[in-house]
This record gives C-alpha cells, sequence and structure tokens, in this order.
C-alpha cells in the first residue's frame, strides 16, 4: 500500500522504485499469493502499466503466478468468505487483462501468456463445471 502512495504522489518514485521493480513484483506476486488480499491485485496492476517495458521479461512468470493464484482461489471451498474470494478473483483477472494488453504488442511474449490464460480457463471450466455438478445433486437429493 505505502509503495502505491509513493508512486501516486511522487513521480520521482517511479525511478526510483525501477531498478528494484523485478524484485518488488515477485514479492507482490507472493504476498498475494499467501493472503489472497485484492488491494494487492491493485497495485500490481498499477506497476504492470507504469513499468511494462521493465516487467515484458517477466510476463509470462507474472502471468503463471497468477494464474496459480487464480486457481488456488477457485479451489477453496469457503462459502463464508465467498465475497472475499470474488475480489481477490476479480483483481486477479483484471491484473491478467492488464498484462495482455500492455503486451499486446509483443508477439513473442503474448503467445506464451494466452499459452497460460487458456490453460487455466480450461482449469477454470472444469472447477465450474464439477461445482454445478455438486449443486444439482445436493438440490435434488431429498
Amino acid at each position: 500500500m505505502a509503495l502505491r502512495q509513493l508512486r501516486a504522489r511522487q513521480e520521482k518514485a517511479i525511478d526510483i522504485l525501477k531498478p528494484h521493480i523485478r524484485q518488488i513484483t515477485l514479492d507482490l506476486l507472493t504476498l498475494i499469493r499467501d493472503t489472497e488480499n485484492g488491494d494487492l491485485t491493485s497495485i500490481l496492476q498499477s506497476f504492470v502499466r507504469v513499468y511494462a517495458e521493465d516487467l515484458a521479461p517477466l510476463a509470462v512468470e507474472i502471468t503463471t503466478h497468477l494464474a496459480q493464484t487464480f486457481a488456488k482461489v477457485l479451489e477453496s471451498n469457503a462459502s463464508e468468505q465467498f465475497e472475499d474470494k470474488s475480489i481477490i478473483a476479480k483483481g486477479i483477472l483484471r491484473t491478467l487483462g492488464t498484462i495482455c494488453s500492455v503486451m499486446e504488442g509483443q508477439a513473442e511474449i503474448i503467445v506464451h501468456i494466452e499459452g497460460v490464460v487458456v490453460f487455466k480457463i480450461k482449469d477454470v471450466i472444469s472447477v465450474l463445471l464439477h461445482n454445478i455438478s455438486e449443486f444439482l445433486k445436493m438440490s435434488t437429493t431429498p
């Protein structure tokens, strides 16, 4: 959160963070996975926009990490945390969309990113079908 505030308030902060953006991004990805905090995805999304050129070599790794985190969020079945899970899931999807947008002109990167995203879409559909099946079983059982 402090990083977002720093970047938002001072244009100099962009230059200060630039040499460290790779490590900051990797640490942020770990935090997102560990905490499932939706606010962190918006920070990552902002970094992807601002530091697109610097993060291009990491784009596939970022996408893979986010896709794995998204799958983890989907697999957790804590119904009392549904709202929190949907917030992080939406944040991850928005960030994935941002990555695809900013990397659009880089064909060699976008091909790999699309592969990761398509693979995870298959996982999402599988999980959704399983959940629908379970729901239907529960609703038809006396």
